[in-house]
């Protein structure tokens, strides 16, 4: 029952066909962690057995360092694109990887770029803030991460087609 609780969680049927690759090494853990008869060992083999159906889903690579490096960026952008000092290098250096290597990982894990990531977060801030808000174009601009006014109307204008303030009133009008 434990097992097929285990499986169930994971989203697999109760018979199901992997397409992945076999993954040996994990197997041979298995193997060795099951004949010795510690407690650690027996523990271990669960984390083991636990990596093995994770693997079982063709989708091993989100467990691989790229995958992890965009996950984990993807989530300082989150919580940081309201910086004006992010860039695609602070974030690099922050992460101790090169620009390429960054690029790379949101590539491998489907995600736009870093930069086309940061400025996506942006212009959804932006756009809460000018259909959701009163707020002015300055206070606007420093909320979604912007060093000064000029640049916010220039990226929303390239973006929504008019400027800041001529969104809202097209917006308030319909």
């Amino acid at each position: 029952p434990l097992a097929l609780a285990i499986v169930s969680s994971y989203g697999f049927p109760r018979h199901t066909h992997t397409y992945s690759e076999y993954p040996e090494e994990l197997f041979k853990k298995l193997d060795e962690f099951c004949a010795a008869k510690d407690l650690f060992s027996i523990r271990r083999s669960g984390a083991v057995l636990l990596d093995i159906l994770a693997h079982a889903d063709g989708n091993s690579g989100q467990y691989s360092h790229f995958g992890h490096l965009a996950l984990r960026a993807d989530e300082y952008i989150k919580e940081h694109f309201t910086d004006p000092e992010l860039t695609v290098n602070q974030l690099a250096e922050h992460f101790q990887t090169s620009r390429a290597t960054l690029t790379k990982a949101f590539a491998e894990k489907g995600l736009p770029s870093p930069g086309r990531r940061i400025l996506n977060c942006r212009l959804l801030r932006a756009r809460e803030l000018l259909y959701g808000t009163d707020l002015g174009v300055a206070q606007m601009s420093k909320l979604c991460g912007f060093a000064d006014t000029h640049t916010f109307t220039r990226f929303i204008k390239r973006a929504l087609g008019s400027s800041p303030t001529r969104c809202r009133q097209e917006y308030v009008k319909h």
